[in-house]
């Protein structure tokens, strides 16, 4: 649990959001690692359809990937 909660903090510093926003491919990978399972599970609850999970998925990250640079912390 730890380690859980201490990567999630990682991926919530502003170093790592900038790296998101300077097009680090590796901190997407990480980012879609880090959130996959759940954001799939969250719309196989919603959808009860593996291909649309998927396809929530997809739109999802790429939708992050779009729109980081608008991303602000609070």
């Amino acid at each position: 649990m730890a380690d859980s909660l201490q990567k999630s903090e990682a991926l919530e510093s502003p170093e790592f959001i900038q790296r998101l926003k300077n097009g680090d491919a590796l901190a997407f990978q990480d980012l879609f690692n880090a959130y996959y399972n759940r954001v799939y599970n969250l719309a196989m609850r919603l959808t009860r359809n593996p291909d649309e999970a998927e396809e929530i998925l997809q739109e999802t990250f790429l939708s992050v990937f779009d729109k980081i640079h608008t991303f602000q912390e609070r």
